[in-house]
């Protein structure tokens, strides 16, 4: 009827998604559609933007990462966090998930953590904060070595390094 279903937003709460022709149905609104006598030319679509998530780093510096590749973003405690068998974890659920960091792994309080998954691989990366949700520009400039950081593009005026997630996990 009213909802079409929930989704996990960055805040790690659920969220109901509601279902506007539900709504309309319920209020009694009804649609019908009209022949148009009039042929005009459709509008070419232009190709769809990759959209990325903007974050500070660890570091301090600006990144994007690819929205596809996030499962999620949490805040988890940053007692959660702990190098264990050598490698930077974090327990959660009552198992670890690897952490990759690209700074200083000295956390207090309440930490970002961009949970990406793969198959059956999952990886955490924490970050510094979230900014925002953008679109990636056609012109990226590649690295000179491959690595965690696939290229370089310019984002609202500013160098951006783009985060590879398969370089990650």
């Amino acid at each position: 009827g009213l909802y079409a279903g929930q989704t996990l937003p960055d805040s790690g709460l659920p969220l109901l998604l509601l279902d506007c022709s539900g709504i309309a149905a319920r209020a009694g609104v009804r649609f019908e559609r009209a022949v148009v006598s009039e042929v005009t030319a459709a509008p070419v679509p232009e190709a769809a933007a990759t959209s990325a998530l903007l974050f500070r780093d660890l570091d301090g510096v600006r990144r994007a990462i690819v929205l596809a590749a996030i499962d999620r973003v949490e805040q988890v405690a940053a007692d959660a966090i702990a190098t264990t068998g050598g490698r930077l974890r974090l327990t959660v659920d009552d198992r670890t998930v690897p952490l990759v960091a690209s700074g200083p792994t000295a956390m207090q309080g309440m930490v970002p953590v961009l949970r990406l998954h793969e198959e059956m691989v999952e990886v955490g990366y924490p970050i510094a904060e979230a900014l925002e949700i953008v679109a990636l520009p056609a012109d990226i400039a590649l690295v000179a070595q491959p690595g965690a950081i696939a290229g370089v593009a310019v984002i609202d005026g500013e160098p951006t390094e783009l985060v590879d997630p398969l370089w990650l996990l």
